[in-house]
């Protein structure tokens, strides 16, 4: 399995789809599956002040159920620290004895970038405290994530189709308490912060943030779920097409059909005409016709069935000689005599 996102409008989820697999990359399907998106909001200026940084650790006491103590001395790790509430007051943050609904709500201090002064535009932003010793950036969030039961399509890769409904109480407990209780996606939420905290503003580390919990989320609670066949699927295979315009397309048909109906009038034409004398005309246009209308006078004259009619020799008769002699203008020709 694998986790991936998608953005609609202003809206972006994080998701379970089937790991990219050689053998899927053909398949176009329709499945379901779960979905995640989370909402963030920094309330550093509600949970702490400059007064409560100094120089080995930073107080926070937020004006919900989440009070305690960050370190922040040279050479800490960076890190997140988080605490669930059962409603959106955020008054009741025991939600192992105590129900929670879809959306669940919960909150996290961050402390990042230990080595690294924070940007003039996080350092001059009213959502960012910055550590008595070192680089450290500080930052409090309030968030909540909403469980969604999502159906979608994948077409070539690509998400064409993408429905939510939110999920059941059992579904958005297993995402909660995957995540709360093993604290195994922890270091991915650290890593996002840390990145995020390079920016420029506290509402960009707060993006950042949400997204990255909805995967990791996810991504924790995914072995609790069972894979489905696919609600439909179809193989895809890709042919080399060629795409014209309708009008040339239209003309070269209609060109062609054009063609091949002067070639069926000409074909018509030409049997009519070979039904009269225009048979015979050609025959005498060849070679030999023409040599025996110059040496063999008397039969060109008459009708004959075919060319070698009009030879004498066909007929058993000794047909003229033919050789140059001297014209009366001194010129030598071709001519014929008879010989008895």
């Amino acid at each position: 399995m694998l986790v991936q996102t998608h953005t609609v409008g202003n809206d972006q989820f994080a998701y379970l789809v089937n790991a990219q697999l050689p053998r899927l990359a053909s398949i176009d399907y329709s499945a379901k599956s779960y979905a995640v998106q989370s909402q963030c909001k920094p309330v550093t200026s509600d949970c702490m002040s400059e007064a409560d940084v100094s120089g080995v650790g930073t107080f926070y006491h937020c004006p919900f159920a989440f009070q305690g103590g960050a370190i922040t001395s040279v050479g800490a790790p960076n890190s997140v620290t988080m605490a669930y509430f059962t409603d959106s007051s955020g008054n009741n943050n025991n939600t192992n004895e105590n129900a929670i609904g879809n959306p669940y709500y919960y909150a996290a201090v961050a402390v990042m970038n230990m080595l690294n002064t924070a940007s003039s535009g996080l350092g001059d932003d009213p959502q960012i405290q910055k550590g008595g010793h070192g680089g450290s950036t500080i930052i409090a969030l309030f968030c909540n994530s909403t469980i969604y039961d999502l159906e979608y399509t994948s077409v070539n890769g690509t998400i064409t189709r993408f429905i939510t409904n939110l999920s059941n109480s059992s579904v958005t407990n297993i995402l909660q308490g995957s995540q709360r209780l093993t604290q195994a996606g922890d270091a991915n939420l650290v890593q996002a912060v840390s990145v995020a905290g390079l920016g420029s503003s506290a509402q960009a580390i707060s993006s950042q943030f949400a997204l990255s919990y909805s995967q990791t989320a996810l991504a924790v609670a995914s072995g609790a779920f069972q894979p489905l066949p696919a609600l439909e699927s179809q193989s895809r295979e890709n042919i080399l097409v060629a795409r014209v315009p309708k009008a040339p397309l239209a003309c070269l048909l209609v060109a062609n059909l054009s063609l091949a109906v002067l070639g069926i009038v000409l074909t018509v034409v030409a049997m009519l005409s070979a039904s009269n004398e225009v048979g015979e005309v050609q025959a005498r246009l060849s070679i030999s016709a023409l040599v025996a209308s110059h040496f063999e006078e008397a039969r060109t004259r008459a009708p004959v069935e075919k060319v070698e009619d009009m030879f004498e020799e066909t007929h058993g008769e000794r047909g003229p000689r033919i050789g140059f002699i001297r014209s009366p203008e001194g010129a030598w020709i071709f001519s014929s005599w008879r010989t008895f």
